[in-house]
């Protein structure tokens, strides 16, 4: 179902993009617009951004590694009564084991996650915003054995898919000229959780929708940017999910942390990012650790930001980097 709602968004961001940028052509006649070093409109209320990802995990000897794409967007609206205001973020990534090297030949499947948040902003002053926010992540896997019989209990193929929301606060504060930091906490619990398997006579599905206040964690996340100059920026991020799943009498610790760097091109709202990190999962004391590489398009819209006016919150519940 990930992989089809990816294809379906492909064409609508696409869409979106060449619209926004004839919108923006039409605006400035025929002369580029440079936004470097501009100040803000005082009646430009909206921003945000669409991107699209590519990149990998691999194990850390690199002895595996999977293909991912990711594709999202985020909409904020500042100005309101009070200055409240809003943003709304949607994101998509899937990986296909068809797209490993080297290649798997036992085996055959995909992963994805489907993530989005909703937040309500506070502006106190020119360098400091706040927000409360409620997210929502449903992460699925599916896997089937493509010859001899590899996976345990006799299945052809094993299913999940798992949903977690969670509520919480966060804070953007800028300093001087080009930094920005963020810091978010949110408590999250487990509402969705089924799981289907196959032995040979069709799929059987057990489990669903299951809000039970015993599967409960939290997640912290901190992130800095930093502007070196006109085109380029750094980033930085790292995040922490720790959940106690009563339900199951199991654990699950999460972690990831990774750094980049961002090119703006001249003229264009668009920028190219390169990143890499690291993540690890531990379930009930069995750990999986990857190394993750990626190419970053974004193109950014509703003019330039002036101190946290204009600043994005990050979003993604479990991915902590969007």
């Amino acid at each position: 179902m990930l992989k089809q709602v990816f294809t379906r968004m492909l064409p609508v961001l696409a869409l979106f993009v060449v619209n926004q940028l004839v919108i923006e052509r039409a605006r400035a006649g025929d002369a580029p617009v440079d936004l470097r070093g501009t100040m803000p409109d005082p009646a430009t209320s909206y921003y945000g951004n669409v991107h699209i990802t590519s990149g990998s995990d691999a194990d850390p000897a690199f002895t595996k590694v999977v293909g991912m794409v990711n594709a999202g967007g985020k909409f904020a609206y500042e100005g309101g009564v009070g200055q409240l205001g809003y943003q709304a973020d949607a994101d998509i990534w899937y990986s296909d084991l068809a797209w490993s090297y080297p290649a798997n030949t036992a085996f055959s499947g995909n992963s994805g996650e489907l993530d989005g948040a909703l937040h309500l902003t506070y502006q106190l002053d020119d360098s400091k915003k706040l927000g409360l926010f409620v997210s929502y992540s449903d992460f699925s896997n599916q896997l089937s054995e493509t010859n001899g019989t590899l996976l345990p209990g006799g299945f052809q193929s094993i299913g999940s898919n798992m949903g977690i929301t969670g509520l919480g606060v966060e804070g953007l504060w800028a300093f001087g000229s080009g930094t920005t930091v963020q810091l978010r906490s949110a408590a999250v619990t487990r509402v969705f959780n089924n799981s289907t398997t196959d032995t040979g006579t069709g799929p059987t599905t057990t489990g669903g929708f299951q809000f039970n206040l015993a599967d409960y964690g939290a997640v912290v996340a901190l992130g800095a940017n930093q502007h070196l100059s006109d085109n380029w920026s750094l980033h930085g991020d790292l995040g922490v999910m720790n959940m106690m799943l009563g339900s199951t009498s199991s654990t699950e610790l999460a972690w990831g942390a990774v750094g980049g760097v961002d090119y703006t091109f001249d003229g264009m709202p668009i920028s190219l990012g390169l990143q890499g990190g690291y993540e690890s999962i531990d379930y009930n004391g069995t750990t999986t650790n990857a190394i993750t590489t990626s190419t970053k398009l974004t193109y950014s819209f509703g003019g330039p930001s002036s101190g946290a006016r204009g600043k994005l919150f990050r979003s993604g519940l479990l991915n902590f980097f969007f």
